[in-house]
């Protein structure tokens, strides 16, 4: 038997094939239980951070104004994504009218 099989926790098994937004709903049915997060795989950890990652990335992209150039969008995610600014030869090799 795995681990997976072996936990007795009330969320199901968390793999790579789902989506994020599964494996988000999956480990919320934990409810912030240390002892309940610890008894997830490492695997099943790593794939719920990935999933975190995926949900924050598409907060920002929702709160970015619509319309957007391609490179403005980028500066802007960047910015929300980081707290600084693109550096200034970022787009030097793409025409900054692309977008």
């Amino acid at each position: 038997m795995n681990a997976v099989q072996e936990r007795t926790t009330i969320c199901g098994p968390i793999t790579e094939q789902m989506k994020w937004q599964d494996r988000l709903i999956e480990y919320r049915k934990l409810r912030n239980d240390a002892s309940l997060i610890m008894s997830l795989t490492p695997q099943e950890r790593a794939s719920v951070a990935s999933a975190m990652s995926a949900e924050k990335r598409e907060e920002i992209v929702r709160s970015l104004p619509t319309g957007l150039s391609k490179s403005e969008f980028k500066r802007q995610w960047y910015f929300r994504t980081y707290g600084e600014h693109l550096p200034d030869d970022y787009f030097k090799d793409e025409d900054e009218n692309d977008g």
